[in-house]
């Protein structure tokens, strides 16, 4: 019961805080990644292909413009504010390299299967959720970004600058482990630092942890 009930606060904790909420979670994101530096990394990483090979950006470059959590509302995607998860804005963009300059490929949306509002009776009620297609979602990240998708489909990232963190996870499905995931990352997971001015890759080397 005490589970359900869990989930329950997860999937309302957006709706009943209000806006407010989204403006602490990109704070506290902030506080977090200020805190940690390089050692930050987001709940739910956003995906960057290279050469067809895939990273992970430790903090996504989306998160320089403010309002990021908001770029969708409640009854599109799931925002979760409780547990704070850091980074977390109810969708993953996938970011592609070419020619050394940084793209938008893909959006992803965390859907959200109804939205939680309180009555003036202080009643908990579910709305329907709200369904995108693929133009509109495109629509909303060219109008957040002030850039448009070209005729290859992707969008320039033109506003990202200075130093991003990377990770790639190397899989491997050996016992030697002794189920500690820990050990795992140690062990399988690699960190670059990328330098970008104006969306333009400067410089990518393999960096160390802490």
């Amino acid at each position: 019961m005490r589970v359900i009930v869990y989930i329950v606060l997860m999937i309302c904790s957006v709706h009943l805080f209000g806006q407010e909420a989204f403006n602490n979670l990109e704070k506290e994101t902030e506080k977090l990644f200020q805190k940690e530096g390089f050692n930050y990394q987001d709940a739910d990483c956003d995906k960057l292909l290279i050469d067809s090979k895939s990273y992970f950006f430790k903090k996504s470059p989306i998160t320089y413009f403010k309002g990021y959590t908001r770029v969708f509302d409640e009854q599109e995607v799931l925002v979760v504010m409780i547990p704070f998860l850091p980074g977390n804005k109810g969708y993953n963009i996938t970011w592609v390299l070419k020619k050394e300059r940084l793209y938008i490929q893909n959006i992803s949306l965390i859907e959200n299967n109804g939205k939680f509002e309180r009555t003036s009776k202080g009643e908990i009620i579910e709305k329907p959720y709200k369904k995108l297609k693929k133009e509109e979602i495109k629509k909303r990240i060219e109008k957040f970004t002030n850039s448009k998708f070209n005729k290859e489909g992707l969008l320039p990232a033109k506003w990202v600058n200075g130093e991003f963190g990377l990770i790639t996870i190397k899989l491997d499905n050996s016992k030697k482990y002794n189920n500690s995931y820990g050990e795992y990352l140690e062990k399988n997971q690699k960190h670059y630092k990328m330098i970008f001015k104006k969306g333009k890759l400067k410089l990518m080397l393999l960096a160390k942890k802490g």
